[in-house]
């Protein structure tokens, strides 16, 4: 009888003491994988498996293994090459190897026969990516971060460099970053920085009496920013800031459409047609998720006549092209993550990734310009870059147009509080690697997509 792989890795713990069983160990029929087999590899590794008949119960003559029968599929559904090693003379274990050609989820069946049973278990292969990500240590912590390519970093209400120098702050606005402008947004007014590499400089200014920023998009001579109730445009036309009048979009019936304490929506963009996801509360006790289109009317963000796309699940991360919906618990059961693309025609559901609940989600920070999904991994790394490497291993789910599907990249081992926006992933490095015991960062650069 195959047994649920849950089940299969507590059972034989459960079932050593039954009353009855003579000294030595009893086979029943089924198959196990060990518990510390690792559920992710890297792309080009040799993975390794082990398998054992599971103990359950006791018969008078138990069933002896004498061949293990293997079967491993690639993402695209079709079978690989895997090499069986199996011994006879020891029948209480066995191996799987096989090596992930590309990013993807492979499905591994095994039995061992003639016990009957079979075990399915699925591995992520990630693409190798961490010699790409040009790693440096910041000396300060942060929740949000961002820079201009000129070397100024935006961290929660601070402008820094990078030997923590403050250049500018904010007690109650936030920063957003485009090349090498710096956007201020405060309640009253927003502000438009350019970074010369040593300081600086204020280029124009625009009141306003909208309220605090809960979501953005910028560019380096345009910023759209979302308020509890309104939406507004303000551009740099060389000179200064000008802005169109507001545009009122909540009529008090949208929450949160992420996390407790996230914004009130989130705005999102392909080309001139611009969406606001936000949860709408038609009844008290009935939620739905939507996004509604927008488009610029001579200098004005206008609602369309296209109808809001409805759509389900947790936002796990937002960027202008879309957002990363989870759906399933994201604790001790599987998690579905899906990328959904903003497009002219509404929201489009592109592809989804089922992920072991050993994968874990960290935090999404709703209060950056974007959030991109991080997901940790506490399992042992089959070919990792370094044997030394220690979990969490952090890895990033990256859409695969060419394919049509969400791979997995992996980029560094050993952070804590893993976080990504816009082009930068950051955390705690394992120790302090700054010498003087204060909070320090280590940064990686993302790299870009693959064709």
């Amino acid at each position: 009888m195959a047994l649920p792989w849950k089940r299969l890795l507590t059972l034989p713990l459960l079932l050593a003491s039954l009353p009855g069983c003579p000294s030595g160990q009893c086979l029943n029929e089924g198959t196990q994988v060990q518990p510390l087999t690792p559920a992710l590899t890297l792309v080009g590794a040799r993975t390794n498996l082990s398998l054992s008949p599971l103990l359950l119960g006791c018969e008078e003559a138990p069933k002896t293994p004498s061949s293990l029968l293997v079967d491993v599929q690639g993402p695209d559904g079709q079978p690989i090459e895997a090499e069986t090693r199996f011994d006879p003379a020891q029948p209480l274990s066995g191996a799987i190897a096989f090596t992930a050609g590309e990013a993807g989820s492979y499905r591994l069946r095994g039995a061992f026969e003639p016990l009957g049973g079979s075990m399915l278990y699925d591995i992520h292969a990630a693409r190798d990516r961490s010699a790409e990500t040009q790693p440096r240590t910041l000396p300060f912590g942060c929740d949000a971060l961002e820079a201009t390519t000129r070397g100024a970093w935006t961290c929660g209400p601070f402008v820094l460099r990078e030997d923590g120098t403050r250049v500018l702050t904010t007690p109650q606005g936030r920063f957003a970053v485009a090349g090498d402008v710096v956007w201020l947004m405060e309640p009253e007014r927003i502000q438009r920085y350019v970074d010369t590499g040593t300081a600086l400089t204020l280029t124009g200014t625009w009141a306003h009496t909208q309220g605090k920023v809960e979501s953005l998009l910028a560019t380096e001579d345009e910023l759209i920013t979302l308020h509890a109730e309104t939406l507004q445009r303000v551009t740099f036309d060389g000179t200064g800031l000008t802005g169109g009048a507001p545009t009122l979009w909540n009529t008090g019936l949208a929450v949160s459409p992420a996390r407790a304490g996230g914004p009130t929506g989130l705005l999102l963009r392909v080309g001139n047609t611009l969406a606001i996801a936000a949860r709408v509360l038609p009844r008290a006790s009935s939620y739905a998720n939507e996004a509604c289109p927008y488009t610029l009317v001579n200098g004005r963000l206008e609602r369309t006549a296209t109808p809001c796309t409805p759509f389900e699940g947790t936002v796990e991360g937002f960027e202008p092209g879309g957002l990363w919906l989870r759906n399933g618990s994201g604790g001790l059961g599987p998690m579905l993550l899906g990328w959904h693309a903003w497009t002219e025609a509404g929201l489009v559901q592109r592809a989804t990734l089922s992920l072991p609940w050993n994968l874990a989600q960290d935090t999404a920070q709703q209060r950056s310009p974007s959030v991109s999904p991080v997901l940790a991994s506490p399992q042992l790394l089959s070919g990792a870059p370094r044997p030394s490497l220690a979990p969490p291993h952090v890895l990033r789910p990256v859409y695969d147009a060419a394919r049509q599907r969400i791979v997995l990249e992996y980029l560094d081992s050993g952070l804590s509080g893993a976080r990504a926006s816009g082009k930068l992933l950051w955390g705690t490095p394992p120790r302090d690697s700054t010498g003087t015991g204060l909070p320090s960062l280590r940064v990686l650069t993302l790299p870009p997509a693959l064709p």
